[in-house]
């Protein structure tokens, strides 16, 4: 008899998404990809978001300070990426 999937217990990890202003920070990429954190770098808010709603990111929290404007490049940090 078999049993049901049993999906991956997400509860222990907690999501990590920086969102860092590429301009202001060339080597940021650099610093905490040494941390163990995977990069998506040079992207916008928005590209951010439609990651985050396709299951690509499991969240994403950027500083209010970036501006929402076209043409915004950022650097994201996400801790881990979904399973897919």
């Amino acid at each position: 008899m078999r049993g049901e999937p049993v999906a991956a217990d997400r509860t222990q990890r907690q999501p990590q998404v920086i969102g860092i202003d590429l301009q202001r920070h060339v080597d940021a990429e650099r610093l905490l990809t040494r941390r163990g954190m995977r990069a998506a770098v040079g992207l916008h808010r928005l590209d951010l978001q439609r990651m985050v709603a396709d299951g690509e990111l499991d969240a994403l929290h950027l500083p209010d300070q970036f501006p929402v404007g076209g043409g915004d490049l950022l650097v994201a940090f996400a801790g881990y990426v979904a399973d897919r």
